[in-house]
């Protein structure tokens, strides 16, 4: 590789990596609200938190428990990470909704005219060619853009999203959330990209957005854990010294 290819090369990493991990200028400034998004494999989920809640208490964090309103699984803070579209590709349902509506229509023979995903998260991971041009397989053989079926599944996540913040707070301004996207830290750059793209076509602004990577957001949750007990303390349990080890063990799912 010459000098030229090679410099070429590092510019258009580097490119890749401000771009992947864009940071504004006002990062962690003037957002009432963080709102993380859990993408799962099997199982997809959020959680979010106040400026004002995690300066008293960092573990004071909210979720909705079974927000799939048809849905009688009922005892999980996530739902499943299955996606509905209609004929024209547009968002019918998503999570065990999804599931419901799926099993409704094929009851009454009306399902060949949707489309049906579940567990595509990791068809994105390792592909040889471009995200741009990938289609995948509903579960009918049908074939689908991958970044439509990325779209309508976080448009889904958002919208509930801010239906839950809407029944706690009557002051809900979407300029004022900051959105975190975990992703899987095996995953390539460009797929990690991809994730970004995808959630800035569902409308999560670009500069309102951080992509984060799942062990590393596993890691800050468990340095504000209560974990050390010192002997003769009585407060109970502290948060462990700087310095301290540990592991994080990524079951999956």
């Amino acid at each position: 590789m010459n000098n030229e290819d090679n410099g070429t090369k590092v510019e258009t990493l580097d490119t890749l990596n401000k771009t992947l991990w864009f940071i504004p200028k006002s990062h962690g400034e003037n957002y009432k609200w963080s709102v993380a998004i859990d993408f799962g494999t099997c199982m997809s989920g959020f959680a979010y938190s106040t400026s004002e809640e995690f300066n008293n208490s960092p573990l004071l964090i909210f979720h909705k428990q079974c927000w799939n309103e048809e849905s009688t699984n009922r005892n999980t803070m996530k739902t499943a990470t299955c996606l509905l579209l209609n004929s024209n590709k547009e968002l019918v349902a998503f999570g065990f909704d999804a599931q419901a509506k799926f099993a409704g229509l094929q009851l009454e023979d009306k399902h060949t005219q949707y489309y049906y995903f579940h567990n595509f998260k990791m068809a994105v991971y390792n592909q040889q060619k471009s995200l741009k041009g990938l289609q995948i397989i509903d579960i009918q053989d049908k074939r689908v853009a991958v970044r439509d079926v990325f779209v309508e599944s976080i448009k889904a996540i958002k919208q509930e999203v801010l239906k839950t913040l809407a029944l706690q707070y009557n002051d809900v301004n979407e300029k004022n959330i900051r959105w975190v996207l975990t992703v899987p830290a095996i995953w390539p750059d460009d797929a990690k990209l991809f994730m970004r793209e995808c959630a800035q076509e569902a409308k999560l602004p670009w500069e309102q957005l951080l992509i984060a990577l799942e062990p590393e957001a596993a890691s800050i949750y468990c340095q504000f854990l209560a974990i050390n007990k010192e002997r003769n303390l009585s407060d109970g349990f502290q948060i462990t010294d700087i310095g301290t080890k540990y592991m994080i063990l990524d079951v999956g799912g």
